[in-house]
């Protein structure tokens, strides 16, 4: 090596150590991008737990308040559901006292009196069925009749059935049926939802329209089977 390659020698050294500081500078940016990421996450995940643990609070309380009033609305419809009970009760009673009369003795506004408490009565078990599936105890006032409209009734069950097809044609045959009742007759008559309000409207209707003047309603609970099928 003379003394005119010295200088080259020098500067190349030089730009050796500037290459090399450059790479350090580099190394420690890179090692601090992980650390500043991480830094970043710490932060963003300490304020998403710190809302996140606002939100659980915040529901807690929704369903503590969602408690109570579900706890204030069963105690009001428990009151509801003793007060219609009591209803039920004396509404059984007045129906008890009219029927305990013969029909051919009850005056007019007896038997109007009777049909009234009997509609009544069918509004009410509307809504003790509703009340039933909140309080099952409600179910034993409910009213287990099944009131029918009978347009025709004969002592000869072939005359009966002979009458079925032209009701079966109107009504269709799972809304007609014929029971034995009681008193030795057979009965045609036209099924519905068992409440005495409809059994009632579509006797008023059948006798009013002449096709069945001999048309009555009757509670079929205690008829049996339908004859029919």
């Amino acid at each position: 090596m003379n003394e005119s390659d010295a200088p080259e020698i020098q500067e190349l050294l030089s730009k050796v150590a500037q290459k090399e500081r450059l790479a350090r500078k580099r190394a420690v940016l890179y090692a601090m991008v992980p650390m500043v990421v991480a830094a970043i996450l710490v932060v963003w995940t300490g304020r998403y737990l710190n809302r996140a643990k606002r939100d659980v609070d915040d529901a807690r309380q929704e369903v503590e308040q969602l408690r109570n009033q579900r706890d204030l609305l069963n105690k009001q419809m428990g009151e509801v559901a003793g007060k219609l009970i009591d209803i039920a009760t004396v509404a059984r009673q007045m129906e008890g006292l009219v029927e305990s009369k013969k029909s051919y003795l009850r005056s007019p506004e007896e038997a109007r009196l009777l049909i009234d408490i009997r509609i009544k009565f069918d509004s009410l078990n509307t809504e003790i069925v509703g009340l039933s599936e909140t309080f099952p105890a409600v179910r034993t006032i409910g009213n287990g009749r099944k009131w029918v409209t009978v347009v025709k009734s004969n002592t000869d069950l072939k005359m009966v059935e002979e009458a079925a097809p032209s009701w079966i044609a109107d009504y269709g045959a799972q809304s007609v049926a014929v029971y034995r009742t009681p008193n030795g007759f057979y009965a045609l008559a036209l099924l519905g939802d068992g409440s005495f309000t409809q059994a009632y409207s579509r006797t008023v209707s059948l006798i009013k329209s002449g096709r069945a003047t001999d048309a009555y309603f009757e509670d079929a609970g205690g008829w049996g089977v339908n004859l029919l099928h």
